[in-house]
């Protein structure tokens, strides 16, 4: 009678439901007592049952009232993104799609032999809309990848792998045009984007390699742009040589920055130290404005254009790896690299930058 009592306040429906009806049971297992004591237990163990039940039956009325307002709502939004399956502006039909995927997640629950068919019904409606999206997607970008497929099949038809001859007629002109147009051309997926990047720089610095005069003078002349490659080599490499110590030393950078920091409280002159990481900086930055410079320059085409882009390269990193807390400091030009940590604008194998 007491366990009765002190569960007819229950919430956990299902479990006390049970125990309960085993406390009933159990009760009519024990035999009888005196009359009237018996009768006035009996009426409260009752009593403290039927307040539970009567408790459970309200709570259940109210629970399928709340159901019956959720299953509601979550079939209005099954209408609205069946709705959608016409929609022709696609993109503003994924977004009504994404507010109603979070308008159904706010709504309670369902009753569960009707919450897998709604939600099964909810599902397929949004399915249907970013698949006709995704083709749509598909669709859009096949043409822009055959536009810059068709302008690497320009060049590459201006420069054939056979033994060149007299350049066609125009063909400054012509390349000008079709740099142009390349870089006008929207953008395509990152994957495709390299390879067909790649793919124009190479046929382009073939047509360079193979009528150079034809350019010469302009911002793809490949000996002015070799010279100045060189040019940056060196600029590079010197900054390297005069921040690496003439002794070899095995520690790493920043137990080299910890000695340098002992030695400077040593003897009292933080100053030092203070000019050393403003030069530091400096050399940073000029790394930096070096490698914007490079990424600016046009085709430097050939085997040497390919060792100098190599060695460019090399030197920033080694530069950027000798001191990463100058990296960290800095900020890098967009797509000129730093670090390792950054990312770096890619090289193909002409030479030349992916900015054509």
């Amino acid at each position: 009678c007491l366990e009765a009592e002190n569960l007819s306040d229950s919430t956990d429906w299902l479990a006390t439901a049970k125990r309960i009806e085993e406390l009933q049971a159990e009760w009519k297992r024990i035999g009888q007592a005196a009359p009237k004591p018996e009768r006035e237990v009996w009426n409260r163990f009752r009593a403290a049952s039927g307040q539970f039940f009567r408790r459970r039956r309200a709570d259940l009325v109210e629970r399928k009232q709340i159901w019956a307002k959720n299953a509601a709502l979550k079939e209005t939004l099954c209408q609205q993104a069946e709705a959608l399956s016409e929609e022709l502006d696609l993109p503003s039909a994924k977004g009504t799609v994404r507010r109603l995927q979070a308008e159904w997640k706010a709504i309670g629950p369902v009753r569960r032999n009707r919450s897998e068919t709604l939600w099964a019904r909810f599902r397929s409606a949004c399915d249907q809309v970013y698949t006709r999206a995704e083709k749509a997607t598909e669709a859009e970008f096949a043409d822009k990848i055959a536009a810059r497929a068709a302008l690497c099949e320009r060049l590459e038809a201006l420069a054939p792998e056979s033994e060149a001859g007299d350049p066609p007629a125009g063909l400054g002109d012509l390349v000008a045009a079709t740099r142009s147009e390349w870089r006008q051309l929207p953008r395509v997926p990152q994957s495709q984007d390299r390879s067909l990047s790649a793919r124009f720089e190479v046929a382009l610095a073939r047509v360079v390699e193979q009528h150079p005069d034809v350019f010469s003078g302009t911002d793809l002349d490949p000996q002015r742009n070799l010279h100045a490659l060189e040019r940056l080599c060196g600029r590079v490499e010197a900054l390297v040589a005069a921040t690496t110590p003439e002794v070899a030393d095995e520690r790493s950078p920043a137990e080299l920055l910890a000695a340098q920091l002992r030695e400077a409280l040593a003897s009292n002159t933080m100053g030092a130290k203070a000019d050393l990481d403003a030069k530091r900086r400096a050399d940073a930055d000029e790394v930096k404005r070096l490698q914007s410079e490079r990424n600016a320059l046009g085709v430097v085409p050939g085997e040497t254009g390919r060792q100098l882009s190599d060695r460019f390269r090399a030197a920033c990193e080694r530069f950027f790896r000798d001191y990463p807390e100058v990296a960290e400091r800095t900020s890098s030009p967009r797509g000129g690299g730093g670090s390792k940590r950054r990312r770096r604008r890619s090289y193909s194998d002409s030479g030349s930058p992916n900015n054509a």
